[in-house]
């Protein structure tokens, strides 16, 4: 009797939404979805939610935006049971529900390589091997192996490294890169080297979430309002739009940002005017890629799939080694 290979699957499991990636007949899959998790079972029409969970006792829906959102812009995050609940939404709804998977995951840079980075990934691993049920009767995915992965460093191997693991034109053992990861909550940024060796690394809670909620503040406070709904800003930093106010409340939170992305760099590699590359992926690239590449000039580079280069990165290193 043969047994199943179970599919490999990367979750870049982030505070505002998981980017899953895998292979299937040789092809990439991928989608993109959120992580945004609120307490309870909600109802969809008369029926439960199809992303209502149970854990233990606890009960759960994956929800773009019913009230009082579970916290997920911490440490805590990453080993709760509502993250176990949105990466095996995450699972579900790339069409991996009742598929056996060998998952990849992250964890923030320092975090990860901090003191106490041996426990949280043991925790993390832990965390997702508990049973997560869907309350709707949906199939959840058969976890039967995770691996944890730092953020940052894998989008180094999407960049430099072939599908087939060889390197790219250019790239060597011995090239230097700084890879910086804009996220949700967290900027992720590391030193590596072409062999993937770690020289410098730093995680900073400065992300898309921090610009959004200071374009909001300084538009309530240009048209003297109390508030302003997230649904409007989010559309306005991804779309634009045709209020000035709006522009200058987000384009002042886009020089903030990269103020303290500018300044974050300098600490922790002053020299890397003399590396090969600046690498800059996440959903942040995108929101600033403009003022980043005035900023890095000919060292500045992003990947082909900015938002999914972690995961995919993830999952060429996990070919690798096997």
């Amino acid at each position: 009797m043969t047994t199943k290979t179970p599919t490999k699957v990367v979750v870049d499991d982030g505070s505002t939404q998981a980017k899953v990636v895998h292979k299937h007949g040789g092809k990439w899959k991928g989608c993109t979805c959120i992580t945004r998790v609120v307490h309870g079972a909600l109802n969809k029409g008369v029926e439960v939610h199809p992303a209502a969970y149970l854990v233990g006792s606890t009960s759960y829906t994956v929800h773009a935006s019913a009230a009082n959102p579970m916290p997920n812009q911490s440490l805590h995050y990453q080993v709760s049971e509502y993250n176990a609940v949105a990466v095996h939404n995450a699972l579900i709804e790339a069409g991996l529900g009742g598929v056996k998977v060998d998952l990849v995951v992250t964890l923030p840079t320092a975090d990860f390589y901090g003191a106490n980075g041996d426990v949280l990934v043991e925790k993390k691993k832990e965390n997702l091997k508990s049973k997560v049920s869907n309350l709707a009767g949906r199939p959840t995915a058969i976890i039967s192996n995770v691996s944890v992965y730092p953020e940052a460093v894998p989008i180094v191997a999407e960049v430099i490294f072939s599908p087939d693991g060889e390197y790219e034109e250019d790239f060597e053992e011995d090239s230097r890169f700084l890879v910086i990861d804009i996220g949700g909550t967290t900027t992720d940024m590391a030193v590596v080297t072409g062999s993937l060796d770690v020289e410098n690394y730093k995680s900073v809670r400065h992300g898309v979430l921090g610009l959004m909620t200071e374009a909001e503040q300084n538009l309530m406070r240009a048209k003297g309002l109390s508030t302003i709904g997230d649904a409007y800003m989010q559309k306005a930093v991804k779309q634009g739009s045709d209020d000035q106010d709006t522009l200058d409340a987000i384009e002042a939170a886009r020089v903030t940002l990269l103020q303290h992305i500018v300044s974050n760099t300098e600490q922790l590699a002053p020299e890397w005017r003399t590396f090969d590359r600046v690498i800059v992926a996440g959903g942040g690239s995108i929101v600033l890629k403009d003022k980043l590449h005035d900023y890095f000039g000919e060292k500045f580079e992003t990947p082909s799939e900015p938002v999914g280069a972690l995961a995919i990165g993830a999952y060429k290193l996990e070919m690798m080694d096997e």
